[in-house]
């Protein structure tokens, strides 16, 4: 869950981190480590950066990807932003 705003660059840095490796053990791996990777975001602002990030992507890397905004998956009655935000 992304809350915070994040420059473009640290924001293409972690989506290209959890898509190419992941840290194990002391090493890296180069092989896909995660078969879908989600990002839930709180607006459409913050939704447009990551699929910003996603378009730079290859096919196959782009496929294992996707990104939301929470209130669309989360009912608000189930869980508000207050529950998440300081």
């Amino acid at each position: 869950m992304e809350l915070t705003a994040k420059k473009p660059d640290e924001l293409e840095k972690k989506v290209r981190s959890l898509v190419y490796k992941t840290k194990l053990g002391g090493g890296y791996r180069d092989d896909p480590y995660f078969t879908a990777i989600w990002f839930y975001v709180p607006d459409e602002k913050r939704k447009k950066s990551v699929e910003g990030v996603i378009e730079k992507l290859r096919t196959e890397e782009r496929e294992r990807v996707s990104v939301g905004i929470w209130e669309d998956v989360w009912p608000a009655k189930l869980v508000s932003k207050k529950d998440f935000l300081p």
